[in-house]
Protein backbone atom coordinates (compact mmCIF):
# COMPACT_ATOMS: atom_id res chain seq x y z
CA UNK A 1 0.00 0.00 0.00
CA UNK A 2 1.20 3.49 -0.80
CA UNK A 3 0.26 6.62 0.93
CA UNK A 4 0.82 9.96 -0.29
CA UNK A 5 0.54 13.02 1.98
CA UNK A 6 1.70 16.88 1.70
CA UNK A 7 3.87 18.28 3.88
CA UNK A 8 5.21 21.10 4.22
CA UNK A 9 9.45 21.74 3.73
CA UNK A 10 9.59 22.16 7.73
CA UNK A 11 7.52 18.74 8.29
CA UNK A 12 9.61 17.18 6.16
CA UNK A 13 12.54 18.37 7.60
CA UNK A 14 11.45 17.28 10.79
CA UNK A 15 11.13 13.65 9.73
CA UNK A 16 14.30 13.31 7.93
CA UNK A 17 16.34 14.82 11.08
CA UNK A 18 14.43 12.40 13.45
CA UNK A 19 14.79 9.37 11.20
CA UNK A 20 18.63 9.71 10.25
CA UNK A 21 18.48 10.24 14.28
CA UNK A 22 17.41 7.25 15.01
CA UNK A 23 19.40 5.55 11.89
CA UNK A 24 16.02 4.93 9.96
CA UNK A 25 15.45 5.20 5.94
CA UNK A 26 12.31 8.07 6.24
CA UNK A 27 9.69 5.46 5.17
CA UNK A 28 11.16 2.93 8.08
CA UNK A 29 10.81 5.50 10.02
CA UNK A 30 7.31 6.77 9.06
CA UNK A 31 5.62 3.28 9.01
CA UNK A 32 7.01 2.35 12.70
CA UNK A 33 5.43 5.92 13.78
CA UNK A 34 2.24 5.09 12.12
CA UNK A 35 2.02 1.46 13.36
CA UNK A 36 3.66 1.49 16.74
CA UNK A 37 3.14 5.45 18.30
CA UNK A 38 0.79 5.56 20.56
CA UNK A 39 -1.09 8.73 19.15
CA UNK A 40 -2.16 6.26 16.42
CA UNK A 41 -2.49 2.87 18.03
CA UNK A 42 -3.93 1.75 21.06
CA UNK A 43 -2.81 3.78 23.83
CA UNK A 44 -3.35 1.12 26.49
CA UNK A 45 -2.30 -1.62 24.74
CA UNK A 46 -4.94 -3.51 25.15
CA UNK A 47 -5.72 -7.17 24.16
CA UNK A 48 -8.64 -8.42 22.66
CA UNK A 49 -10.02 -9.77 25.74
CA UNK A 50 -9.55 -6.74 27.12
CA UNK A 51 -11.59 -4.79 24.15
CA UNK A 52 -14.48 -7.76 24.30
CA UNK A 53 -14.96 -7.27 28.00
CA UNK A 54 -15.13 -3.49 27.97
CA UNK A 55 -17.27 -3.56 25.02
CA UNK A 56 -19.35 -5.26 27.02
CA UNK A 57 -19.61 -3.70 29.61
CA UNK A 58 -20.43 -0.80 27.63
CA UNK A 59 -23.18 -2.72 25.98
CA UNK A 60 -24.47 -3.68 29.90
CA UNK A 61 -24.95 -0.42 30.23
CA UNK A 62 -26.53 0.74 28.00
CA UNK A 63 -29.12 -1.65 28.11
CA UNK A 64 -29.39 -1.36 31.86
CA UNK A 65 -30.25 2.90 31.00
CA UNK A 66 -32.41 2.05 28.10
CA UNK A 67 -34.74 -0.31 30.87
CA UNK A 68 -34.65 2.41 33.32
CA UNK A 69 -31.95 0.27 36.09
CA UNK A 70 -29.29 3.16 35.72
CA UNK A 71 -30.07 6.56 36.83
CA UNK A 72 -28.24 9.66 34.53
CA UNK A 73 -25.67 11.05 36.68
CA UNK A 74 -27.52 14.74 35.95
CA UNK A 75 -30.49 12.77 37.93
CA UNK A 76 -28.23 11.33 40.25
CA UNK A 77 -26.42 14.34 41.15
CA UNK A 78 -29.80 16.63 41.31
CA UNK A 79 -31.17 14.38 43.94
CA UNK A 80 -27.97 14.17 46.36
CA UNK A 81 -27.88 17.97 45.79
CA UNK A 82 -32.08 18.04 47.18
CA UNK A 83 -31.20 15.29 49.69
CA UNK A 84 -28.33 17.34 50.84
CA UNK A 85 -29.21 20.87 50.71
CA UNK A 86 -26.36 21.71 48.36
CA UNK A 87 -26.53 24.60 45.69
CA UNK A 88 -25.15 24.53 41.98
CA UNK A 89 -21.48 25.88 41.32
CA UNK A 90 -22.00 29.08 39.95
CA UNK A 91 -20.57 27.53 37.07
CA UNK A 92 -23.25 25.18 36.29
CA UNK A 93 -25.95 27.34 36.92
Amino acid sequence: MTLSIELTPEEEWRIRVEANELGLAVDEFVRQRLLHDPEFGDPDDLTPDEIAEINAGIRRGLEAAAQGRETPFAEWAEAKRKKYGLSRPDHAA
